[in-house]
This record gives C-alpha cells, structure tokens and sequence, in this order.
C-alpha cells in the first residue's frame, strides 16, 4: 500500500483534524488542476483513521501542540484572539496557480530578481553569524531554538512525560513512518519549512539503525536546510563534520522552493548536499507559491506549495 506522510514546519497550527483536512484539500486541488484528474478524497469519521486519496493513505505528523498549548481556531466571533487563525486553507483563484517559468514574469514586476542568486539577504546574513546565533533564532525561528536547545524539554501527551524537546518531534514522524518502513510499505514524505528539519535529521538516524529501510520519495518544502546554520547544525548532531547528504534510505529528493520565500533563503540544495551511496542527488525545483489570503501573499505557506503545479505533478507520478 502507498501512504503519504506529512509533516508541518514552524509555529502554530489548527488542532490536527483541521490541519490535516486544509493539506490533503490543498493537494487534491492541486491535482486536479494541475493534472486533469480530480482525486477521490474521503475524511475518516472516526479520529484514529486516516483520509485517503485515491486510496492512498495519508498520516499527518503533528508536532504543534508539544510547543503550544491550545491550537489555532477558525471562530470569527473571536478574529482578535492570538490564536484565531488569519490564514485557513482558501481555494486558490481562476489562473492563480502557475509554473516557475509561467509566474517569474510575475515575479520580476515586483521584485528585482536574478534567476540564481536571488535571497533574502537580511535573514540569510542574521542567520549565518555565529555571534547572532542566539538572539536570531529566539526572535525569528523561537521553535528551532528549542529544537536545538538540548537540554530543552516539552510534556509529550503519548508518553505522558516530560522529553527532551528534539526527540519528541522526531518521534511523532518516527511512529508514523517506521512501522510503514518495516513493513516495506511505499512511503511518500512531505515535509514544509522546520518539518524538512526534523525529517532530515530523524532519516539520517533511520538510516543508521536499519541501513535496510527505504523510503520512496523525500519532499522538501520551504525548506531552512539551505541556510549554513541549520547545516552546521545537522553536522554536529550527525556526527559527521564537513558533510551533509542525502539520507542513506531516500531513493527520492525533491526539493521545492519559491525564491521570495524568506526561509528557503537557499533555494539551492544540489549544491550542498553530497548524494547517498545509492548515488541519489537532491533535485531542486523552483515554484511559484501563490498562497494568498485577504489580500496579503504569503510565499511560504504550506498549503500553496502544496498545490503547486510542479509539486502536483510530482507527487501525481510518485503515486
């Protein structure tokens, strides 16, 4: 059987129901306009069972709620709360959804943009300072702090107990993905933003344990594993300095990311990550994430890269 793995990046979310349903609407739109096939979708009626996608099943590995306590909501009456959320999963417009060549036209109206080297300087300069390091990440990515952080601890409610903070988001990908793993299953992982993190880290140590699993495809989204922060980082948790590569399990890796993006500062990848022994290169891909809610783009949101045309046509033939 073939499933599909989630994995969500930085800050708050809706409760995990609601999260996964505007992520698998997101990625039936995107089929479906993107490929000329409207996917079969059915939401489980009972919490422990996952949707489907033309059959396909897909987990949803939720990780908000080890670091905040009550989720987004969607209740109108209450728009002024902090936790109300002002960027549901909306159905993208009529042309919205356009290729990387199709959109950069688009693009260059509103921002000056070189086709290789376009970052977004201040992020990526604040980031790489080593002596920056601290202040940075507390005031721009508080999440990854923790994450980092190892003496960091959060109440994960499936161990009932207090853990180190980086294990119990890795373990929420870890008992998804390895009993599917062992079972030899076709796994498809879709990780946004600091989910590319976790992800990379967990399959780096998946790899070490069972050199024997192999996962069908890695997809990246938004990702930070560009930026020389996050790979010194993976170096030093790793264990392997001066070298960062393909996990040893992946026979797939795609790379998506759209250059406004503030947290893929680094669209670029292919240029820093060695491939796997089985000679498995990151690909990267450039897209045009149209994300926009009352007026106002967000480049980085899931749920627009997520129905992205590259994405959609990817994802389609990894099915």
């Amino acid at each position: 059987m073939t499933h599909i793995v989630l994995m969500h990046g930085l800050l708050n979310k809706p409760e995990a129901a609601t999260h996964t349903r505007y992520c698998v609407t997101a990625i039936q739109e995107g089929i479906a306009r993107n490929c000329g096939h409207n996917p079969t979708v059915v939401f489980p009626n009972k919490p422990n069972e996952s949707p489907m996608i033309d059959g396909v099943c897909v987990h949803d590995a939720y990780w908000a709620d080890l670091l905040y306590k009550y989720p987004l909501h969607n209740d109108a009456n209450y728009s002024f709360d902090e936790h109300y959320d002002d960027e549901p999963y909306i159905e993208a417009k009529a042309g919205e959804l356009k290729t990387y060549s199709e959109g950069v036209a688009d693009m260059l109206r509103k921002v000056a943009l070189d086709a290789k080297d376009f970052v977004s300087k201040p992020l990526q300069s604040l980031l790489k300072s080593d002596g920056a390091l601290h202040g940075a990440m507390n005031r721009l990515v508080r999440d990854l702090a923790v994450y980092y952080d190892d003496k960091a601890v959060v109440f994960d409610k499936n161990d009932n107990a207090q853990v180190n903070a980086r294990t119990a988001m890795q373990n929420r990908l870890r008992r998804i993905i390895e009993p599917l793993l062992v079972k030899n299953e076709k796994v498809v992982l879709i990780a946004h933003s600091m989910g590319t993190i976790i992800s990379y880290d967990l399959l780096r140590k998946l790899g070490q344990e069972n050199p024997n699993y192999k996962l069908s495809a890695y997809f990246t989204l938004g990702s930070p594993l560009g930026l020389d922060l996050v790979q010194a980082n993976i170096e030093k948790l790793s264990g392997n300095k001066g070298e960062v590569r393909t996990p040893s399990i992946v026979q797939k890796w795609i790379n998506f990311a759209d250059k406004r993006d503030p947290v893929s500062a680094d669209c670029w990848l292919s240029d820093d990550y060695k491939p796997n022994l089985a000679n498995i290169k990151v690909i990267d891909d450039l897209v045009c994430n149209a994300y926009e809610c009352k007026g106002k783009s967000n480049h980085h949101k899931l749920y627009g890269y997520l129905r992205c045309p590259e994405f959609s046509n990817y994802l389609k033939a990894a099915l």
